[in-house]
């Protein structure tokens, strides 16, 4: 195996995770056995740091956008199992408790332009209303705010809507582990999911499958709030056979307290929109990225963020009131 520059090391360790010390990553790096030394971390870190791969706050490092691309560039197929990699972090990191709402949960992230705000809104409430939406709630945030490592751009919005992956973190909570299967298109008729009509396999992509179903035009969600017709992303989970009975129960509380992109919950062997799997349990989610699908399609310039970004459940305010 080719042995990597200790600066693509250090661009990994710090993609997941928060502000580390030159200390905290020469441990890092020596519980996996990389031979270094803290004078060369700390080289190695100015560098990127002239380079905006990293930006320094206090005596701690991060990792920036450029350095987010930079390593994307270096390790395309280890990518190919990121999907995992993002759903691990979630589940390690998420803190959300669905009985008391509150904690950090799994966010998709953009940004918009001050003045196309309130169509924005406008457009995800409308996609709440057609039954798309994760949950009711959005989060704000002003430009030159930092949420999750990501600052705002001046002049523009920062929108977050909460991530169909609250699900596996709801599920975990009580002993279920979900494990991603597929992402795709279903088809709306007359206002109702009707059948899966694509299938991409989580395993071996390095861009995330919604996103691609999103930017190749797959999707028509305006049609669907509009019209009830069009094709809009799922995510498929299954699980074990045993725990359908709890998933039923727990989709239900979750419903009650506005998170509600659960389509269908099914036994195996079930023709789920023409779906079948036939030796676990089924879930199909509507996929968070829906509630960004209609600004996408009407031309709006989005930079999604779907990888780890955890925002506190308190700072989501109900669509309803905001618009």
């Amino acid at each position: 195996m080719t042995k990597k520059p200790i600066s693509i090391e250090i661009l990994r360790i710090l993609e997941y995770s928060d502000y580390l010390s030159s200390q905290e990553l020469f441990s890092y790096l020596k519980n996996k056995n990389i031979a270094t030394d803290e004078k060369k971390i700390r080289y190695t870190l100015n560098e990127l740091h002239k380079e905006k791969k990293v930006k320094k706050v206090n005596s701690k490092w991060r990792i920036t956008e450029k350095g987010i691309e930079s390593l994307n560039r270096a390790i395309t197929f280890e990518r190919a199992f990121e999907t995992h990699q993002i759903l691990e972090y979630n589940l390690l990191h998420s803190t959300f408790d669905l009985y008391n709402l509150e904690g950090t949960v799994p966010t998709i992230f953009t940004t918009v332009d001050k003045d196309k705000v309130d169509l924005a809104l406008e457009l995800i409430y409308e996609v709440f209303r057609s039954g798309l939406s994760v949950s009711n709630r959005v989060c704000l945030f002003d430009e030159e705010i930092e949420i999750g490592g990501v600052r705002v751009p001046e002049g523009l919005m920062g929108i977050g809507v909460v991530s169909s992956l609250v699900h596996d973190v709801i599920m975990l909570n009580i002993g279920l582990p979900l494990n991603p299967e597929y992402a795709g298109l279903i088809e709306y008729k007359n206002s109702s999911p009707s059948r899966v009509v694509e299938l991409i396999n989580y395993k071996g992509t390095t861009i995330n499958p919604g996103t691609l179903l999103l930017r190749g035009g797959y999707t028509s969600v305006n049609k669907i709030c509009e019209k009830g017709e069009g094709n809009a992303v799922i995510g498929i989970r299954t699980f074990s056979r045993y725990g359908i009975f709890e998933a039923e129960k727990e989709a239900q509380v979750a419903k009650s307290r506005g998170i509600c992109s659960i389509l269908a919950i099914s036994h195996p062997g079930s023709d789920t929109y023409g779906f079948i799997n036939y030796n676990r349990g089924l879930m199909i989610l509507s996929a968070g990225i829906n509630q960004f699908a209609p600004m996408w399609e009407m031309g709006f310039d989005l930079d999604l963020k779907l990888k780890r970004i955890l925002i506190d459940f308190k700072l989501f305010k109900k669509i309803d009131s905001l618009i």
